[in-house]
């Protein structure tokens, strides 16, 4: 009697470890399917600090900044921005410009995705006005479903689609503030 009450606390704890299992891997899924729906709590939000040192970088050659990579709807996308030396204007501040690109790369989903990706995304560069009524933020809709991107190698060197360029907005307004430039992308 004594062995078979052993049996059965030790099967009560293993059957409390699978539930606890079960449980874990359940949320994960959960988030993932979040992740891939596209229902994260926030859009993804990219701030570039000393930005003033990437323009001076851009005196000697182009300059590139990279994003992390990040989840909408199950794809990872990949922000850039390049600023370049602009010899057809005059030794000013706006012979450099940047150019703001975005494009899809591998992800940890992608196997799981239906291909080509035909998503759109929202990308927007804040206006950091200290007063609100004065924001005019700059946003643009890139649609992967008219130009579809497919499934994406290690090895492959796909181009980036071209969002926004900076050098027409980005001297009159306050999307610069203490060096720092900020970038949201959201699910259209």
């Amino acid at each position: 009697m004594n062995l078979a009450l052993r049996c059965l606390e030790a099967s009560e704890h293993q059957v409390q470890e699978l539930v606890t299992v079960v449980e874990d891997q359940s949320q994960q899924i959960e988030r993932q399917l979040q992740q891939i729906e596209g229902r994260g709590p926030t859009p993804f939000e990219w701030k570039i600090r000393n930005i003033h040192e990437a323009f001076q970088e851009a005196w000697i050659e182009r300059y590139i900044i990279y994003s992390r990579p990040f989840n909408m709807f199950g794809y990872s996308f990949l922000l850039k921005i390049e600023f370049v030396l602009n010899i057809w204007y005059t030794v000013t501040s706006h012979n450099r410009h940047g150019n703001l690109y975005i494009r899809v790369v591998p992800g940890e989903f992608d196997e799981s995705l239906s291909w080509p990706c035909k998503e759109k995304v929202r990308v927007t560069v804040i206006d950091q006005d200290p007063c609100q009524d004065n924001r005019e933020n700059r946003s643009h809709v890139i649609d992967f479903g008219k130009k579809p991107s497919s499934r994406p190698l290690f090895s492959d060197n796909r181009e980036y689609t071209k969002i926004l360029d900076l050098r027409d907005f980005i001297y009159s307004r306050s999307f610069i503030r203490d060096g720092t430039i900020f970038i949201t992308v959201q699910r259209e």
